[in-house]
């Protein structure tokens, strides 16, 4: 019994009492007989609580014991607590804080503040009453006091995009974003073409200026324009695409199939004829033809075909026919970009080969509206 005792004995043994067994130091490689192995301060038992090496005093080798590292709070284990570039014992050594990139918080890091020269431990270096992260970004010395021309020039005090001289010349606040408080910064309503000092307006963010069906803070923040009702120019309103999950920033070809008024007319065929594609009442003429007189002829083939003396100079019509559709068994359509009135037209044969013989009727009938537009 006496002798088991002494074997436990033994194994339990802390003969520096640091909170660690003399079996377990041996393993460890610290002395048994030391409690703070490499004297940095801190016992061999809380150096292995902390997470720091008990063998060496500056476990990540900053410049920092690891009793100070506890103490100030920084990562005994990384050279760089905070990742700002700068390890911990040459911030804590330039006043600055190892637990933060930006010890001023003036929107520059310290190792940004470094670069520039300016005081990490100060946001306005030059004392100009501007931040050293403004300065920069408005592109003047945040080494040296901003002088008014410069501040006019360059600063944009209160981030709203329009320059403190542009804000003065158009007696908008250089110290608020809104200046009429409808919601919109200043420089989005003067990009946009609205009243940055009419917060009761049609202007306002809670309006729709151009009648899309969008208000206008809504049209700047998807960013197309409230004073255009079609922002892409495809035919559809930005808010027509917008609820049919189509982009109104984008001219897209969906918008070809689309009926606004229901007249039977597609919204394409009404903007190219320039007609209201939002009044079933009004259409292009093409729907109700009127036939020109002698517009008709047979066809062969291998044969051009008129209308009055053919010509050969395309120009010579002050406007580009073009063929539309393909081969059908009773008709082809023909159409001029600007409406000529009873011109010739020559055409030309750019879909022949898509064609046989013995589909093309006896007689293909040609009619001339009013507006002068050509189809069948």
């Amino acid at each position: 019994m006496a002798q088991q005792s002494a074997k436990a004995s033994n194994k339990s043994k802390d003969s520096d009492r640091d909170g660690i067994t003399d079996a377990k130091e041996r393993r460890l490689g610290t002395d048994p007989h030391d409690g703070d192995t490499d004297d940095d301060g801190l016992d061999d038992g809380e150096e292995l609580e902390f997470g720091s090496d008990p063998t060496q005093w500056d476990s990540d080798g900053d410049g920092v014991h690891d009793l100070e590292e506890h103490q100030v709070g920084t990562n005994p284990n990384r050279k760089d607590t905070d990742r700002d570039g700068i390890s911990d014992g040459a911030e804590l050594s330039a006043g600055t804080n190892p637990k933060r990139k930006d010890t001023d918080g003036d929107g520059l890091s310290d190792r940004e503040e470094r670069k520039l020269g300016t005081n990490p431990k100060r946001t306005d270096t030059d004392g100009d009453g501007y931040t050293d992260n403004s300065e920069v970004f408005a592109g003047t010395d945040p080494l040296a006091k901003t002088t008014e021309a410069e501040r006019l020039h360059h600063y944009d005090l209160d981030g709203d995009g329009l320059s403190d001289r542009d804000e003065q010349r158009r007696g908008t606040a250089i110290d608020n974003a809104d200046s009429d408080g409808d919601g919109l910064d200043d420089g989005m309503e003067v990009k946009a073409g609205l009243d940055p000092l009419d917060a009761n307006s049609r202007t306002s963010r809670v309006f729709d200026l151009d009648g899309d069906g969008l208000l206008n803070g809504d049209e700047l923040r998807i960013g197309t324009d409230p004073t255009r009702r079609d922002s892409d120019g495809d035919g559809l309103d930005d808010g027509f695409e917008k609820m049919h999950g189509l982009d109104p920033t984008s001219a897209s070809n969906s918008w070809q199939q689309y009926d606004h008024d229901g007249d039977g007319v597609d919204d394409r065929t009404e903007n190219r004829g320039g007609t209201n594609r939002y009044d079933a009442n009004e259409y292009p003429a093409t729907r109700t033809p009127v036939p020109a007189p002698d517009t008709s002829m047979e066809a062969t083939p291998d044969q051009d075909l008129s209308i009055g003396a053919p010509i050969t100079d395309a120009d010579a019509l002050g406007a580009q026919s073009t063929l539309l559709g393909e081969a059908l068994p009773e008709q082809f359509a023909i159409v001029v970009d600007e409406p000529q009135a009873f011109e010739p037209v020559q055409v030309e044969e750019p879909f022949v080969e898509e064609l046989f013989v013995d589909e093309l009727p006896d007689l293909i009938e040609l009619d001339v509206d009013s507006n002068g537009d050509y189809f069948a």
